[in-house]
């Protein structure tokens, strides 16, 4: 009995497949120290292939990144942006983006470069990642306009006051990333922040 030839994979399966290996090395080498030659051991694969992919490392690196972008992006896109957020909406939101990053230990390894060393590197990275933060920035800010107009939190800026969230969430995540042997940690790492947010919004 003959044994069938495995499946080819799609030029799109192909491409992520290499993206995949390409974060990993990006994750354990950092962007600047990583070659092509790197990441073509890294995926077991010929300069040729990489190059009917990638026109070049950043070109690589760009592409892992929107893909890191659009995962976490994810549950962002799912909700009704029509209307501003209700706080357990908010929070459950943070937490799932939270539990997204945990389920995939390459998002933690990739997560540290990007926030370690993409935001100051090339400025097609930083662009990138600022379009990122003024998507979550205003989202978050909208649900804070709410509530202190409903009178469920003081009046401050609610721009600065999401950019404050936003930075401490930023904060943890990194924290997580470089020093934490326990990759199910950030979800109350996360959380503590929300509650701490909200907690100091009370009206007094």
């Amino acid at each position: 009995m003959s044994i069938p030839a495995p499946a080819r994979l799609s030029p799109e399966e192909r491409r992520d497949e290499l993206l995949r290996a390409a974060m990993k090395v990006f994750a354990e080498k950092g962007y600047q120290q990583t070659s092509v030659a790197d990441i073509l051991e890294g995926a077991g694969v010929a300069r040729g292939t990489f190059y009917r992919y990638f026109d070049s490392k950043k070109d690589c690196f760009s592409q892992a990144l929107d893909k890191f972008i659009a995962r976490i992006r994810g549950p962002i896109r799912e909700l009704d942006m029509s209307r501003p957020l209700a706080e357990p909406e908010l929070i459950e939101l943070y937490r799932r983006v939270a539990g997204l990053m945990v389920s995939d230990p390459l998002d933690r390894e990739f997560s540290r470069v990007v926030l370690a060393e993409a935001s100051g590197s090339e400025r097609e990275f930083r662009r990138k990642l600022l379009k990122f933060y003024e998507e979550v920035t205003e989202m978050t800010a909208g649900f804070l306009r709410a509530a202190m107009e409903s009178g469920r939190a003081r009046k401050l800026d609610p721009e600065t006051t999401a950019r404050c969230i936003l930075g401490m969430v930023k904060e943890v995540v990194l924290t997580w990333a470089e020093r934490s042997d326990d990759r199910q940690e950030l979800l109350p790492m996360v959380m503590t922040v929300m509650e701490f947010a909200f907690y100091g919004l009370l009206p007094r």
